[in-house]
């Protein structure tokens, strides 16, 4: 019975773990574009709004947040529809 107990503890450790790191798509704006553009990047959800961006720079880009960096977002309105949008990194720089 204490494995049994010990295996479901285990199992709700790793999928708590999991699901404080759901993937989705967050946008972060690109700087030296000329005009003001967004690219969408994965990124793990850390919390409430906070999120932690997991993909890397395309060589040729800047990003205002770096790859690994803790950034909140809030939903923007886009002309064509909404995004989640990067705003203010929560990193120690």
């Amino acid at each position: 019975m204490l494995d049994a107990t010990r295996r479901e503890e285990e199992f709700q450790g790793v999928m708590s773990i999991e699901v404080q790191q759901e993937r989705v798509t967050i946008l972060i704006q690109l700087l030296d574009e000329g005009v003001k553009c967004c690219r969408p990047v994965s990124a793990e959800h850390l919390s409430e709004d906070t999120y932690r961006i997991a993909d890397t720079v395309p060589e040729g880009e800047t990003w205002l947040f770096k790859p690994g960096e803790a950034v909140q977002c809030k939903q923007r309105e886009f002309s064509n529809g909404t995004g989640l949008t990067a705003y203010e990194s929560l990193s120690v720089k």
